[in-house]
């Protein structure tokens, strides 16, 4: 059952479908013209979040970003 404020419960939330209950992830938020430019570079997270501070994004941070380098990662190994 919801809480007052209409929010999912713990409960909830764990017994959802994982499909479902996936978070948009901060990097998604991000235009696709920025993500391919990580996607094509090889720095790493530390200097496209401080590239990202730089161009408008000051939420930007290396743990956020380091999605993107593992996805990159993945990409470029076959995975």
């Amino acid at each position: 059952m919801s809480d007052a404020n209409g929010s999912i419960t713990l409960a909830e939330f764990a017994a959802a479908p994982r499909q479902r209950r996936r978070l948009p992830r901060w990097s998604d938020c991000l235009p696709d013209s920025v993500v391919e430019q990580v996607m094509a570079s090889t720095e790493d997270a530390s200097a496209v979040a401080n590239w990202l501070k730089q161009v408008g994004y000051p939420d930007a941070t290396a743990a956020r970003v380091r999605v993107l380098i593992d996805d990159r990662e993945r990409q470029a190994a076959g995975v």
